[in-house]
């Protein structure tokens, strides 16, 4: 008997896996708090001391940047002790420490072979350095505070990356996860429906915001208008994706697709690999946004896929392309918030970390369709196609990653069919296991893919043609790089004022905040596919006029109820990311760990923000730069950790709700949305974890290089 540690149960109650990874999440989650508690106070204010003594002026927390040299943090300690990183003297990955000496506001520091002096005016620190005189800029208090591994430089150098009076405490920390552990909790752990859930996060999230960490109603009011603005970029996809669903479904054509695909891979495990591994992942090479999802669910469900399943199965095998998929987009984020000293080593540490989820969603496919015997049958095929992906995308990050992932999902698809032509995948599975499949009385349920007959008059190529049109579209506009930027010039972007709260977490104003390039978002090819799908269609009379209202009316009917949990879950996130709620997790973390433990949790604090903001772009821009901040307080390879990081949010997006909510949306489900969480809990903690013992592996083998 197959076992069924993630196959859901007809019952209320999570199934015993799910409920013990819950525990066992929360447990993790209590223990960092537990830790942090005798670690980590509330910074002072102003610079004081631990000892009720004034510190000098000069002590704080000074940083300076720039194009040539990178950027160089200096901690002076009231103890005359400073720690000077990245320093130009000393190469771009070490630490300087040593004493100063501060008399008529001149400064004057020695440690190991560095010499240097310089001036005191205000908060700029004007030192001389590597024969040129460099201006530091005071950006907080040094804390008297060593890290739990004693590595000197480490606990001043991270706590200096959050502003002066924001606690990284005990209690801070606790307030700040209580919004994502009661959205976890009521999703998956109780099974509410996504807009009441959505609604108590956000009231949670709002409350904490506001009392505990002084958000004024102005910074409120921001974030309303940010998450309203970013919960648009997310339904322009949904929207245009639900019509080309309907008129695909109007046309008959997942009929046709179905009987070809069954034709050409005749086994119904390889099959089922190659849409929900394969095929999702040649959708994320090209574009993300939840379009993977949107594309691939209605193909699962006419595979009679039960629609838990349909969302699943998909949801795992694209997460591994999150990062180098999409054209290179979540890698040119990371390029863009850090400063990483080799980008190629960078790639490669990625591209090594990046095959962990890749092959546990392989084999987590294979075994939630069969168990054991599905892992046994589908052994060749799950090594070949794993091999292929992370092989062509770690050869391909280094020297062209723009195309790294979608070169390497094609490359998969085409394993798969060369697959279906050898030796046990040409014929059909025998004792094959049944549990994620629809019974035929179960088929006819609204907002499902029925079993209508297969019309064979059809034009293979005609009923592929709206992936095909938008495979091409994507390619031809985010690949051909002269016509991207010409595309690129036409967007739209509100201005939106600068916050403060009452901590001092800032954000500055901007002028075109998420600027919308609207001629290639990923809703506008979704429109141009659509439009010509529904052209050729009517064309070849498979959808008439009178049908045109129907299709719209079926899409908007689908599409409205989500609007609010689509809202809500949007702003929750953004509350918590202008309060500082979510500095403070990752701050947090970081504080009460030494090198070692560090290298594990940092996919945690990628995967965190990609739970937090349904987003591996918005788990990029939260936590990226702080990881490299993090990194060379710690002294640790900046490349080996800002990697972790990009792992980490790519596995975790598995979490990311807002998908999963667009591709239950496509198929009318959105209740299912906890059923499908609860699941998905299990393998990203899973995952999450071997991409930390990955990290600390390369971190041993690399020896910080």
């Amino acid at each position: 008997m197959p076992s069924k540690g993630l196959t859901p149960s007809r019952g209320a109650a999570a199934p015993l896996p799910a409920r013990r990874c819950l525990s066992g999440l929360l447990w993790a989650m209590l223990t960092v708090a537990a830790a942090l508690a005798p670690h980590a106070t509330a910074q002072p204010s102003g610079g004081s001391q631990s000892g009720g003594d004034e510190a000098p002026a000069a002590v704080g927390f000074y940083t300076y940047s720039d194009g040539q040299r990178g950027r160089l943090d200096l901690a002076l300690l009231p103890d005359q002790r400073f720690m000077l990183v990245t320093s130009p003297v000393t190469g771009p990955s070490d630490g300087v420490e040593g004493w100063y000496l501060l008399r008529d506001q001149r400064v004057l520091l020695s440690g190991g072979e560095l010499e240097a002096g310089g001036a005191l005016d205000g908060d700029l620190l004007r030192l001389n350095l590597d024969g040129a005189v460099l201006p530091f800029k005071k950006a907080g208090p040094a804390v008297i505070q060593e890290s739990s591994s004693g590595g000197g430089v480490s606990t001043p150098a991270i706590k200096s990356a959050a502003p002066p009076d924001l606690p990284i405490s005990f209690w801070y920390w606790v307030a700040a996860l209580i919004p994502l552990v009661v959205l976890m909790v009521l999703l998956a752990g109780m099974h509410w429906e996504p807009a009441p859930a959505a609604a108590v996060a956000l009231a949670i999230a709002v409350a904490i915001a506001m009392t505990l960490y002084e958000l004024p109603l102005q910074g409120l009011a921001v974030a309303t208008g940010k998450a309203i603005w970013d919960a648009f970029f997310v339904m322009y996809v949904v929207w245009p994706a639900l019509v080309l669903y309907s008129v695909i479904k109007e046309a008959g054509a997942f009929e046709r697709i179905e009987g070809a695909m069954q034709r050409m891979i005749r086994s119904r495990l390889l099959l089922i690999l190659a849409v929900a591994w394969g095929f999702s992942s040649f959708i994320q090479g090209i574009v993300g946004e939840g379009v993977p999802l949107a594309i691939t669910i209605p193909l699962m469900l006419q595979l009679r896929v039960r629609p838990v399943f349909a969302v699943l199965l998909p949801l795992l095998g694209r997460t591994w392309g999150n990062i180098f998929g999409s054209m290179g987009e979540g890698w040119l984020i990371a390029l863009r918030m850090a400063d990483i000293p080799d980008v190629t080593l960078t790639a490669v540490y990625t591209g090594v970390l990046l095959i962990i989820p890749n092959v546990l969603a392989g084999l987590a496919i294979a075994w939630i369709y069969g168990g054991w015997w599905a892992i046994k049958r589908g052994a060749l095929a799950l090594a070949v196609v794993a091999v292929t992906h992370g092989g062509v995308q770690l050869l391909l990050a280094t020297f062209y990653p723009r195309i790294a992932g979608f070169a390497a999902a094609s490359a998969g698809l085409l394993a798969f069919f060369l697959l279906a032509k050898w030796g046990p995948y040409t014929r059909n599975d025998e004792e094959m296991p049944d549990r994620i499949f629809k019974r035929r009385d179960e088929a006819s349920d609204a907002g499902e893919a029925g079993l209508a007959k297969e019309n064979t008059n059809m034009r293979l190529t005609t009923a592929f043609a709206p992936y095909l049109a938008l495979a091409a579209l994507a390619v031809g506009v985010l690949v051909v790089t002269p016509v991207r930027e010409f595309l690129k010039q036409f967007s739209v972007g509100f201005a939106f004022p600068g916050t403060s709260t009452g901590l001092g977490v800032q954000q500055p104003a901007e002028q075109a905040y998420g600027a919308f390039e609207m001629l290639i978002h990923p809703g506008t090819l979704i429109i141009a596919a659509t439009l010509f799908t529904a052209w050729l269609y009517h064309h070849q009379g498979l959808v008439p006029a009178r049908a045109t209202g129907r299709v719209l009316k079926r899409a908007l009917n689908e599409s409205l109820p989500a609007t609010t949990p689509f809202v809500a879950l949007v702003l929750s996130a953004k509350v918590m990311e202008v309060s500082g709620m979510l500095l403070v997790l990752a701050l947090g973390t970081a504080v009460v760990t030494g090198p070692t433990a560090y290298t594990f949790l940092a996919p945690s604090i990628g995967a965190l923000g990609a739970f937090a903001t349904s987003s591996t772009s918005g788990a990029l821009v939260l936590f990226t730069e702080f990881q490299e901040t993090a990194a060379r307080a710690l002294k640790l390879p900046v490349s080996l950790v800002v990697a972790a990081q990009m792992a980490g949010a790519a596995a975790g997006n598995a979490l990311a709700a807002l998908d999963i909510l667009i591709g239950l949306l496509v198929i009318g489900k959105p209740r299912l949305l906890g059923k499908v969480l609860k699941l998905t809990v299990i393998w990203a903690v899973l995952t999450i974890t071997v991409v930390g013992a990955g990290a600390v592996c390369l971190y041993w083998i690399g020896g910080g290089l």
